[in-house]
């Protein structure tokens, strides 16, 4: 065997380097390959996105005529009327995002099927409530308030709307919302805290059980997601004077570390103090502020969602491949949606330009 010299050898190194480097750059491409066509499209999606300054002008808007011909341009799907209130309007910002949503889902790659089905579970469950809400008070619903989306189809829709609430527990036993319509409730209240703990408790084991590529980045997302939601579970039950039984009930169905502590909190104030050591106890203790001033729910809203917003905007450009784009896309139009309903919620109420500007994300 002829011996080799040290050039020869550093010659072999760097050849075997190059091919190793290939297959590892070949495995990272095949990772991300059925991510490329949704982000693309998500990509040109988000030149709709309202930025801040097309938010501050719309806050300055004084009628709601104005406001939604202004979020028109867009991509909110706007049905003229010779009328408009604040149910119209809000109604027009809803179906225009669960148009989105259906729409993103139906673009992205089959991997991130199962959380996105999960993630759409939360907008089925507000339609749920308002159908459910509607039978108990003994409410006339109508075709044109049930939007299609999901298992919302107009047939299924005409079906809801005809039934009495014995009848749910028939049409609604071939859904995954089976096992809910299946028990009987005291009253709404019963029913929505229901429907919230299977709706987080699916999302959450779906997220446990994700393999995805880039998986600490888009894990932390959504976990992130998920403590804000169910942050504003317990809020809403502390503002509700629920007693401790029934939140602690409540916290046992969530996945927040510290939901056990904080469900024992008997004022707003110790709650928020509770989450000293997160990284929501700076957002939440501007709220809380703020919530005193007028008794506003979504400023706990807002601040939690101003921090979702923040870590998307400190890690979108590491993590511009992959399934992050098309999480984070979702996340971002669902805050979008929900600072359309709180500023034209402040036109149709009159605030002042700082209120408005005190309830969006």
């Amino acid at each position: 065997m002829i011996p080799l010299g040290p050039e020869v050898l550093v010659y072999f190194a760097i050849i075997i380097g190059i091919v190793l480097l290939f297959f590892v750059m070949a495995g990272s491409t095949l990772k991300v390959m059925p991510y490329l066509y949704a982000n693309t499209r998500i990509s040109y999606r988000s030149k709709n996105l309202i930025g801040k300054n097309k938010f501050k002008a719309l806050i300055d808007i004084k009628n709601l005529k104005d406001f939604i011909q202004s979020i028109s341009d867009s991509g909110y799907l706007v049905n003229h009327k010779d009328r408009i209130d604040i149910s119209s309007v809000h109604d027009t910002i809803q179906n225009s995002h669960l148009h989105e949503i259906e729409q993103i889902i139906s673009m992205s790659p089959k991997a991130l099927s199962k959380v996105l089905v999960s993630y759409k579970c939360f907008f089925e469950a507000k339609i749920l409530k308002q159908i459910y809400r509607a039978k108990k008070k003994g409410d006339q619903l109508s075709l044109d308030k049930l939007p299609s989306f999901g298992i919302f189809s107009p047939r299924f829709n005409d079906r809801l709307i005809q039934a009495t609430i014995p009848d749910l527990k028939v049409i609604m036993a071939y859904t995954i919302y089976s096992k809910i319509f299946s028990e009987d409730y005291e009253n709404i209240l019963d029913f929505e805290k229901a429907l919230d703990n299977f709706v987080m408790s699916r999302f959450n084991k779906t997220v446990n059980s994700l393999k995805l590529y880039d998986k600490k980045a888009n894990i932390s997302l959504l976990k992130m997601y998920i403590e804000s939601q169910e942050m504003l579970i317990l809020i809403k039950s502390i503002i509700r004077g629920e007693d401790l039984k029934e939140r602690m009930d409540i916290a046992s169905g969530l996945s927040l570390p510290i939901a056990n502590d904080l469900a024992e909190s008997e004022t707003l104030d110790t709650f928020v103090a509770k989450t000293k050591n997160t990284i929501y106890y700076k957002p939440l203790s501007k709220a809380l502020g703020k919530h005193y001033t007028d008794q506003g729910l979504y400023h706990f809203s807002a601040a939690l969602y101003a921090s979702i917003r923040k870590f998307i905007e400190d890690n979108e450009l590491m993590h511009y491949q992959g399934p992050f784009q098309i999480l984070s896309y979702l996340l971002k139009k669902e805050i979008e949606k929900t600072n359309l309903y709180a500023i034209s919620k402040g036109i149709e109420s009159g605030f002042s330009q700082e209120q408005v500007m005190g309830m969006v994300a």
